[in-house]
């Protein structure tokens, strides 16, 4: 706002200024006219009013540096005022009189604004009436010879003079003001566009912190899912490694009866189901243990076409079948589908998980559909989260179920969060795994849902350019059998030590157990053995990564094993890198060990120089 005022002030300053300077040089001129005509036809006392104007006006304009605008603008308008005053009581309306005055008006209205015109129009209208009325009242009268003057030369060129002076004047102040006005215009719209482009600006801003606000939210939320599976998985880890010693009596014992009972024996079936239920256990245990754990400790290049045609043709997919008939499974697989790094175990309990829900989801029957495929992806912003840009191998679930409410939607993925009935048809940790298990494998998750219509699952895995590992060739029960290689079995939990001992020397192994890494350690001093079996967490003593540390100072090549009830951890992958051939996780079954124990000693038996490192 003061920037406009102060361009109006500037541009009433330049016409001023301009008008005098045009004035003061026409005036030069028109007087020395004057004065000619005043020695061809006579001097005239109004001559001397003519000489001081003049005077006055070339010094206003030689001196407007130093005079202020308001010193200047009264002299020009009182100039105009003067001189039409002056020419209206000597000539009457026979002169200039009139052209003067208009001026006067026009220039108080231009420099003191429309209340300056307004005076200037009363003065004017007045000053006339005041010299009328003296004329009609015969004080004033006119004595001079019109004839003379209209007939000298001199006369026409000082009335075309004294006509270009005034015309000039308000040409130069009018035209100013016309061009000034443009550049006014063209300031104004230069400061509108800047203010429009500061409101775009302050838009963008206000935009952008929505967005980061609306981003903080969704970080905001993402750190409650993190450290609700944060505080799971320092439950589980906490708990598995007892519940683990505890299911291996479960499972182990059960595995061995099951070994010396013969085929008619009515104790079979009795034995399997506490057997099943052992495994049960430990699978929900191996659930926690998987959002306790967060990562994936043994990968391999892999095909989601494979592992989608494993489940297919697996038990647990019979019997989901049988518990839904009406429900039709369906698959198109994309033959051309690029592999993935990842572990082929979690990720079948990926899909079982989501195929089971699915299912259940169809209660009247319905149909699922199992894709998979490639895909490029730019930037993807919808969905339940955001996708990096890369290529992806995509296996995507889609049922034609009653879908998910919006409310429950954004809890699907958190731990106990289920609408099932817990113990009945799950345990709430269902969907917690496969988030858990597919931000391990560095993927993504999208979820659509139309309540009435389905769901649909899309799960984005990173693909590589690597070929997938030759298939596992099958094994028998006599390919477990020892040859009588000594082993050393290391173990704080009695139970433990006789489930492993009785398993091992039933296929064939001589075995010997320890409580602890010390007894092991000492034992070794005086002995030597084919095998460690070492448990990881042992307390108060030493763990296994350390007893295997002191071993191999004495017996370098030591071949050993792991066997843990606990979580992954960065020590057990320290074990596996310095030697360490496997780790076995409790509660494990006489396969387990025994193909464990088997792969180790004929791993170098056979001349690599490397353990397997494998996470069975």
């Amino acid at each position: 706002m003061n920037r406009t005022s102060d361009k109006f002030q500037e541009m009433r300053d330049q016409q001023l200024t301009r008008g005098m300077r045009a004035a003061a040089i026409m005036g030069f001129f028109t007087l020395a006219c004057s004065l000619f005509r005043g020695w061809l036809v006579g001097w005239h006392d109004i001559m001397f009013l003519h000489i001081c104007i003049y005077l006055i006006i070339l010094a206003a304009a030689l001196l407007d540096r130093h005079l202020s605008f308001s010193i200047r603008a009264a002299v020009i308008v009182s100039v105009s005022f003067v001189l039409g005053m002056a020419s209206l009581i000597t000539w009457g309306f026979g002169a200039f009189s009139l052209p003067a005055l208009f001026c006067f008006c026009i220039l108080s209205t231009i420099f003191f604004g429309y209340k300056g015109g307004i005076l200037s129009c009363i003065v004017s209208v007045g000053a006339i009436g005041a010299v009328g009325a003296g004329v009609y009242a015969e004080i004033l009268k006119y004595e001079y010879n019109a004839a003379i003057h209209l007939n000298s030369p001199v006369t026409w060129l000082v009335v075309l003079l004294e006509t270009v002076s005034f015309a000039g004047i308000m040409v130069v102040v009018l035209g100013t003001l016309h061009r000034q006005s443009e550049d006014l215009a063209y300031d104004l719209e230069e400061q509108n566009s800047a203010l429009a482009e500061r409101n775009r600006a302050l838009e963008r801003e206000i935009a952008e912190r929505i967005r980061a606000e609306e981003e903080r939210q969704k970080l905001t939320t993402r750190l409650q899912a993190a450290e609700k599976m944060e505080l799971v998985g320092t439950l589980a880890g906490g708990v598995a490694h007892d519940l683990n010693n505890i299911l291996g009596g479960i499972v182990g014992y059960p595995d061995l009866l099951l070994e010396e009972l013969p085929e008619q024996s009515p104790l079979r079936n009795t034995v399997e189901t506490i057997r099943k239920s052992g495994i049960k256990a430990a699978a929900i245990v191996n659930d926690m243990l998987t959002l306790a754990r967060r990562r994936i400790e043994s990968t391999e290049v892999l095909n989601l076409n494979s592992v989608v045609s494993e489940y297919c043709a697996s038990p647990e997919f019979e019997t989901l079948k049988q518990f839904h008939p009406t429900v039709e499974v369906d698959s198109r697989l994309d033959p051309q589908l690029m592999n993935i790094s990842g572990s082929p175990f979690h990720l079948s309990k990926v899909l079982m998980n989501l195929v089971s829900n699915a299912a259940e989801a169809m209660s009247g029957g319905g149909r699922i559909l199992i894709t998979t495929e490639n895909r490029k992806v730019a930037e993807d912003k919808g969905g339940h989260e955001e996708i990096q840009e890369g290529s992806y191998a995509v296996l995507c679930i889609a049922d034609s179920g009653t879908g998910i409410p919006a409310e429950d939607l954004k809890h699907i993925f958190e731990p106990f969060y289920s609408k099932k009935k817990m113990g009945r048809s799950g345990t709430g940790l269902g969907m917690a795994v496969v988030w858990g298990t597919v931000k391990d494998h560095k993927g993504y998750i999208h979820v659509s849902s139309i309540e009435g219509k389905g769901t649909t699952f899309t799960l984005y895995f990173p693909s590589t350019m690597e070929q997938a590992a030759p298939a596992r060739i099958p094994y028998s029960k006599t390919d477990l059998r020892g040859r009588g290689e000594s082993i050393l079995v290391v173990d704080d939990v009695p139970e433990q030590r006789e489930i492993a001992s009785r398993i091992l020397t039933g296929l064939g192994y001589s075995v010997q157990t320890v409580s602890s890494g010390e007894e092991a350690v000492e034992h070794l001093k005086t002995a030597s053995v084919d095998l460690l079996v070492l448990d990881m967490l042992m307390e108060p003593g030493i763990d296994g990564l350390e007893t295997y540390r002191r071993i191999a100072t004495s017996h370098p090549g030591q071949k050993a094993i792991i066997i843990t009830g606990y979580a992954g951890t960065d020590r057990i992958g320290e074990a596996l890198r310095i030697g360490v051939g496997c780790c076995v996780k409790k509660p494990f079954l006489v396969d387990d060990i025994g193909l464990a124990v088997r792969a180790e000693l004929d791993w170098r038996a056979v001349g690599n120089d490397q353990a397997p490192g494998r996470w069975n």
